[in-house]
């Protein structure tokens, strides 16, 4: 059944976000079309209209992944097609597992689409080795790379499992849904960005005060770092699966539909 919950959320997010991949790919076909006439004033002024269009597009993509994740949370759980999907022969646990899964499907496939475009624009240029290159040289710039934009998916999936657990928490009360559900995710949000602080700090002392305050060789920072965005990694992965279970339990005991 989750086979099946997932590709139906799959569906209805993905025909959401495609307009915005088309316009982006719209965008950036007539930007390089008009570069092969950059002699021309107009053809100038227009390239600079459309490459400032797919600058937008490329972060529409990504502002729309996230937001669209938790309209369709919203919508097909607690609103009117909460009714439908609440009796489903299913659990609560699959319900909401199919909606963090289809979320962070799309987010990697916009990021794709996002980094793929972006490699177009500019393809004869740009060199993506050089990511981190200048701080992390050579085999650290490509994992730290690496590990950067784990910590960002994590750190993104982890707000949107927020955003579950919030508007569950809400909506397990008879009125004030909305303003409930704001103030869970209020208290959510300030609950992670304590136990993250608390825990980089530990982190730091453990590690040794004097790396941190004193200055260090280039092998002692990036090892810090790595321990750093590690840490970040692991506590976002945790506050997922908490945020998840806490929606699964509120959805399955307290869900109060209107």
């Amino acid at each position: 059944m989750l086979k099946k919950l997932l590709k139906y959320d799959l569906k209805s997010l993905f025909k959401s976000i495609i307009p915005l991949f088309l316009f982006s790919i719209i965008s950036l076909a007539i930007f390089l079309f008009t570069k092969l006439f950059d002699n021309y004033s107009i053809f100038n002024i227009i390239s600079g209209i459309f490459n400032l269009l797919f600058i937008v597009s490329l972060l529409a993509i990504l502002f729309a992944s996230f937001f669209i994740s938790i309209k369709r949370f919203y919508q097909n759980v607690l609103k009117d097609e909460g009714y439908l999907t609440n009796t489903l022969p299913v659990k609560k646990s699959s319900i909401v597992l199919s909606k963090l899964l289809s979320s962070a499907i799309l987010m990697i496939v916009s990021a794709l689409v996002c980094f793929l475009l972006t490699w177009a624009s500019d393809f004869n240029n740009y060199d993506f080795s050089s990511l981190f290159e200048e701080i992390y040289p050579g085999f650290y710039g490509y994992t730290m790379a690496l590990i950067v934009c784990a910590v960002i998916f994590f750190q993104t999936l982890a707000l949107i499992s927020a955003f579950y657990s919030s508007l569950s928490i809400g909506y397990s009360f008879n009125n004030h849904k909305n303003k409930k559900s704001i103030l869970a995710g209020i208290v959510t949000y300030i609950l992670m960005q304590v136990i993250t602080i608390a825990s980089i700090v530990l982190l730091l002392y453990s590690f040794d005060v004097a790396v941190v305050y004193t200055e260090t060789t280039d092998l002692e920072s990036i090892k810090l770092a790595v321990y750093i965005l590690l840490l970040a990694m692991g506590l976002n992965i945790f506050y997922t699966i908490v945020n998840y279970l806490i929606s699964t339990k509120m959805l399955d005991k307290k869900l109060n539909l209107e």
